[in-house]
């Protein structure tokens, strides 16, 4: 479909030139960077956490908060997901507040109690949707297509 404008409505260049100029720049979200502690940015790709991305930290949970510091500070949500699925009753929040995290935007989000990994990944998947970085614990057994689909 072809559309044309009329020619005596048409915008002269000045005035595409000014309307050009209200707009901003968008930034792709996945094209952005979370800043990250400056210990942790050389082992980073890029220097920092790209969204959209998944960083794989096993065993430390300390590396994980100090991933959050970070982004949590200058700024951004983060939550923590599944705590419970490892057996474990708390997180350290005190050590979190420690390392920088702010703990005013950091919710912990329980595991589904069903121990089901199809109720996991759809917490995980809603709390995706509000948050700029989660650490998400999943349960000894995940379908391979949630883990794909997250």
């Amino acid at each position: 479909m072809a559309v044309a404008w009329p020619v005596d409505d048409s915008p002269s260049r000045e005035e595409l030139r000014e309307i050009a100029g209200r707009g901003q720049a968008v930034v792709p979200s996945n094209g952005r960077l979370l800043p990250v502690l400056p210990a942790l940015a050389g082992i980073l790709p890029d220097g920092g956490l790209r969204r959209g991305s998944v960083v794989s930290v096993a065993g430390a949970t300390s590396l994980a908060l100090a991933l959050l510091a970070g982004p949590s500070a200058a700024g951004s949500w983060c939550a923590a997901v599944g705590l419970s699925s490892l057996g474990l009753s708390s997180l350290g929040l005190v050590a979190a507040a420690e390392l920088g995290v702010a703990l005013e935007r950091f919710p912990l989000v329980a595991a589904p109690s069903s121990g089901s990994s199809v109720g996991w990944a759809t917490v995980v998947a809603a709390v995706l949707d509000a948050m700029d970085v989660v650490l998400a614990w999943p349960p000894a057994h995940v379908r391979a297509a949630d883990a794909r689909r997250l």
